[in-house]
């Protein structure tokens, strides 16, 4: 008899509706799911989901405790539905500490998680996202995990220029400009992190490696292909 299959929750963190950002909701469902097949074993099952409701404010202080609230409560729900693990979705970690202190099933920050991975790529990493209301807490997550010492010392968590637009385009296999966008900050943070250290100034970007290789692995097969041809981005460890 075969063993039963791991099953993991991985919530949105956004409603299907995906309020004031894009109406395809379904394209990122897609790319998520063939995402988590590819990534994971046969005998693992990712549940894909989308939270009941949601403020669609998540960097907002007020608006995102109540966010933080909805999203516990899904992943309880999870864990009630026989799910061994989960992931609290969003990359700057909303409510980890309260998911983890609630459940007992594993609960994962995906943002502490890529610092730790990064940490291991090179010396010093930094942390591109998608919104400036995220940088300070993302800063804010960095000092609280005790990694500060590993982050680049001048602006370890920098803006990039994600659109939904392009974002959605990159997924259709239209254009690259979402993936031009993250390596032209990541080579930034490459750049800042040769400097020497002076006073201290996130779908993480090791400040030294390849960074066009590390993003050709999570894009669409499509951009892989063109991505191929460029030229290779390399920091000195």
């Amino acid at each position: 008899m075969s063993a039963q299959p791991m099953k993991i929750y991985w919530p949105i963190g956004l409603t299907r509706e995906m309020p004031g950002r894009t109406n395809r909701s379904d394209l990122f469902d897609r790319t998520l799911n063939e995402y988590a097949r590819t990534v994971m074993g046969s005998n693992v099952e990712v549940t894909i989901a989308w939270m009941k409701r949601t403020t669609g404010m998540m960097s907002s202080a007020y608006l995102g405790i109540i966010n933080d609230t909805q999203l516990v409560s899904d992943i309880l729900d999870a864990e009630r539905d026989g799910h061994h693990a989960a992931t609290v979705g969003g990359h700057w970690d909303p409510a980890l500490a309260a998911a983890r202190e609630a459940a007992t099933i594993p609960v994962v920050g995906p943002g502490e998680a890529a610092m730790l991975i990064a940490g291991t790529l090179g010396r010093k990493f930094a942390f591109l996202t998608v919104m400036e209301g995220y940088v300070p807490v993302i800063e804010n997550n960095i000092r609280s995990y005790g990694l500060e010492p590993r982050a680049i010392a001048r602006r370890p968590v920098r803006k990039f220029g994600m659109t939904y637009e392009n974002i959605v385009r990159c997924l259709e296999g239209k254009d690259d400009e979402f993936l031009v966008e993250l390596a032209k900050t990541a080579r930034e943070c490459i750049a800042d992190g040769r400097r020497p250290v002076g006073v201290r100034a996130r779908v993480p970007v090791p400040a030294s490696g390849d960074v066009a290789a590390r993003a050709r692995e999570g894009a669409p097969r499509a951009a892989r292909r063109r991505m191929a041809r460029e030229p290779r981005v390399r920091g000195s460890r």
